[in-house]
């Protein structure tokens, strides 16, 4: 019984190391997908204003 109550805690203490990794790669993943998105909207910005002040020079 002994055994079986370690192997019980040391499931617990890993399923709740295992919980706390998925957390934190959750947080990552979000603020990436973020982050992704400002960058995406950051580079689609300047290629328009570069595109404008090209066609601007153009004229």
């Amino acid at each position: 019984m002994k055994i079986l109550a370690k192997i019980g805690k040391d499931s617990l203490l890993y399923y709740g190391l295992h919980f706390e990794v998925l957390g934190v790669i959750d947080k990552v993943v979000k603020l990436g997908v973020f982050q992704t998105v400002i960058t995406i909207f950051v580079l689609w910005w300047v290629i328009l204003v570069y595109n404008k002040s090209k066609k601007k020079i153009h004229v």
